[in-house]
């Protein structure tokens, strides 16, 4: 495969887009869990106890940006799930950082790529059928699970969907071949050139970016018993921008793809899940910066096997085999004629078996369940670790349900990059020669309660977690610009502590639908000196709000989100020296952005059908209050003045609005 590269100063391209800000890139992966459907018409079913999930359908009258509903940010209007703001993304879930969650499709892991802004969905979320989420997984990670699901009910006829916006269209189409066979291929593309041409500069600067992602789905029932299906996802970003104040000229595109093959079994005492799976992603940067010519390639390829299977007596099981090979930031650079190139690839290989079983006693459920993993590093390093859990619930009958769980985790891969960056600007290390495996230990205090005959239900969590060996990289933009630049310079290790408590009061039934949510979260990391630090995601308060009413042929949605502050670095001075950038920055994470306020609203009108024909069009307005949130804090320069400054970012635009039609056939 001819990806390698990665992508490393998209914050500059941000800035071009006028859009100043910069996000953290995404990786996930899901398990399968078991989600009881309730009654209603609430956009989102099942509870923070045994897990979420909702369909592209159930949430489309949540807010739109830019034409699209993003599941990610539906799940970051939930307790214990930190809105990360304006212009940037990741599921950082009870203080975890986002590479710590397991993310599937159709049941086989996939690492996915952050869009350029964090606005944009990073999958085309109407080929799948329903999304679950869980606060945890049973796979060696120790974040929660995110799984995609495609729709398995065979249709009589060829149907789906498709949706022409500002910046992107898409279609979906479900195709049967008889009641046995089923095909499912989606695609989408964006034209955001086209539209925003004229606003994507910003003085001397421009910029261009373009997106293209597909997925195809196959399911075949050769019998009651069995499903064989194979699944395919590829997306590709490419952007390019001139930076003339800054010198800087950048080329970056990065790549996800993914691909297996799933077998499942239904037999009367035993059933089973076989899959095969294959995952690549890169990133590719290249740039100039005065008179160095530079490039930065990164990217993780993954083969695996896993089965599961149910078995007699409620036991289950899971065993699974990975090999990886990672180049976590090779650099090539070309300075005056001279020539600095560092490569640096990773083998590894991970296996893990676990076995579990559920006791039902009464109104008491207790489920332990222990996984033991065996893993060899690049460095011909062997570590093993064995981790238990237990879960224990309780049916307190009209007082609803008590859960308390508990256990512990190990991972033995990272990612580490700029936090702040609104693009994939991570780097993964595979645990060996440069970092060790990360582990955590963890508690969790969950009750869930419904009352007025269903159409309410609150929900309350209390968590705490211990985790170890958690990489960092404290390295900025400029410094990834130098010639004698090299990854692992930047790199550190903390241990860290993440504890909070979380509320959610939520309306299933009638017209007006929805939720309210309150998170008070800390998240601290203690490096090798001593110094205590919030991790960068870290918003100690969160208040969400996410309701949705339906009325006549209007669908109309709004999600509020008032929050703390992220945590950043200050810079006390910076510089340039023969062309180089030179910066000195004060305590790490020592000071707070201001509180984030934003109100998204948007607004569904159908439009009348024709057969099974049926359209609309929908008006989404971002940051409906004007409010001007700080981003984040950035180095600026005043070309005409010849002047720099370390100042707050915002949205040159701080309302974003979009009107885009949809139709489902």
């Amino acid at each position: 495969m001819a990806f390698r590269r990665n992508i490393a100063a998209i914050f500059l391209v941000l800035q071009a887009l006028s859009m100043r800000a910069q996000v953290d890139s995404t990786h996930y992966n899901l398990d399968e869990s078991l989600i009881r459907a309730e009654a209603g018409n609430a956009p989102v079913r099942g509870n923070l106890i045994s897990g979420l999930s909702f369909s592209a359908e159930s949430i489309q009258s949540f807010p739109k940006l830019l034409g699209e509903v993003d599941p990610v940010r539906v799940l970051q209007t939930l307790p214990g799930i930190v809105t990360t703001g304006d212009g940037k993304s990741g599921l950082y879930v009870q203080g975890c950082d986002d590479s710590h969650n397991y993310i599937s499709i159709n049941g086989a892991p996939v690492y996915l790529n952050q869009r350029l802004m964090g606005f944009i969905p990073m999958m085309n979320n109407d080929h799948f059928g329903e999304t679950k989420f869980r606060t945890a997984t049973y796979a060696p990670m120790l974040g929660s699970s995110l799984a995609f699901n495609t729709d398995e009910n065979i249709p009589q006829h060829i149907s789906g969907n498709a949706s022409l916006g500002l910046i992107s269209a898409k279609a979906t189409a479900r195709i049967p071949a008889g009641d046995k066979f089923l095909a499912t291929l989606s695609v989408r593309q964006s034209y955001l050139n086209l539209v925003y041409r004229n606003m994507l500069r910003f003085g001397d600067n421009s910029v261009g970016y373009d997106f293209t992602d597909a997925n195809a789905s196959f399911l075949w029932k050769p019998s009651a018993e069995d499903k064989i299906d194979a699944n395919m996802f590829f997306s590709r970003d490419v952007t390019k921008s001139g930076m003339g104040d800054f010198g800087v000229g950048l080329d970056a595109r990065w790549y996800s793809a993914n691909t297996s093959l799933r077998w499942r079994h239904y037999g009367q005492n035993v059933s089973s899940e076989l899959v095969a799976y294959a995952n690549a992603n890169v990133k590719d940067f290249f740039f100039k910066f005065r008179k160095l010519d530079g490039k930065l390639p990164s990217d993780l390829h993954e083969y695996g096997i896993r089965n599961s299977l149910d078995l007699p007596l409620d036991f289950f099981t899971d065993i699974e085999f990975v090999y990886r090979r990672t180049q976590p930031q090779g650099h090539d650079y070309n300075d005056n004629g001279i020539n600095y190139k560092n490569v640096y690839i990773q083998h590894s290989s991970q296996l893990h078996a676990g076995v579990g079983k559920v006791f039902n006693i009464g109104m008491l459920q207790i489920k332990p369940y222990v996984k033991a993993t065996a893993y060899w590093g690049d460095d011909k390093s062997f570590h093993w670790a064995v981790d238990p859990r237990l879960d224990i619930e309780y049916n307190l009958g009209e007082g609803g349900r008590l859960v308390l769980s508990g256990g512990g985790n190990h991972q033995f891969f990272s990612s580490a990059g700029i936090i702040a960056a609104a693009a994939p600007v991570k780097i993964t290390v595979a645990a060996g020669s440069l970092t060790k495996p990360q582990q955590s230990w963890f508690a969790e205090l969950s009750h869930s309660i419904s009352f007025l005959d269903g159409m309410l239900s609150m929900n309350t969590q209390l968590y705490w977690k211990k985790l170890y060996n958690q990489l960092h990289y404290r390295g900025f933009l400029f410094d990834m610009m130098q010639p004698d630049y090299n990854f692992r310079s930047y790199l550190y290790h903390t241990d860290g502590q993440n504890y909070g408590a979380s509320v959610m009061l939520r309306k299933d039934k009638g017209k007006l639908t929805g939720w309210i949510s309150y998170s008070y979260s800390k998240t601290f990391r203690k490096d090798a000196e001593g110094v205590v630090f919030p991790a960068a995601f870290e918003r100690p308060n969160g208040l969400n709000a996410a309701l949705s009413y339906q009325i006549w042929k209007f669908d109309i949605g709004a999600t509020l989100v008032v929050a703390s502050g992220n945590p950043y670095t200050p810079a006390k001075y910076f510089y340039l020296v023969d062309n180089k950038m030179v910066t000195e920055y004060g305590p790490y994470n020592s000071a707070y952005l201001p509180p984030l306020l934003r109100l998204d609203l948007s607004l569904d009108y159908h439009l009348p059908s024709f057969g099974r024909y049926s359209h609309g069009l929908n008006l989404s307005v971002l940051n409906a209050t004007a409010h001007k949130n700080v981003n984040m804090y950035a180095l600026l320069v005043n070309p005409e003045e010849g002047t720099y400054s370390y100042s707050g970012l915002k949205f040159a635009i701080p309302v974003i609005s979009s009107i885009s039609y949809f139709c489902k056939f």
